[in-house]
């Protein structure tokens, strides 16, 4: 099998192995896989870069910092199933009638 390559190479694989096996560690469990995540400093680190970040990785691929953008109405649609399932039902319910 030929794989094509999607993207540069993980700049921390060491980081990644860890992640899967505490993720396996924990039962597979997402719930706490968020919430390791999501209360991590890095998760929470400033969305604006430093100087020092500035001048140590001028692209941001090392990702020192996220900057904030607004999302659309339809991309939280796309990622959100319960809201996705929601339009769908509401487009159904609001469709003209086949009966006549």
């Amino acid at each position: 099998m030929i794989l094509e390559k999607q993207g540069d190479l993980p700049t921390h694989p060491e980081l990644l192995d860890w992640l899967a096996r505490d993720f396996i560690a924990h039962g597979w469990s997402l719930k706490y896989l968020h919430r390791m995540i999501m209360t991590s400093a890095t998760y929470q680190a400033r969305s604006v870069g430093t100087p020092r970040s500035a001048q140590v990785d001028p692209e941001n691929r090392l990702l020192s910092h996220f900057p904030r953008r607004r999302l659309d109405a339809e991309t939280h649609l796309g990622q959100h199933p319960r809201l996705c399932r929601h339009a769908e039902f509401e487009t159904i319910r609001s469709a003209p009638s086949c009966r006549h």
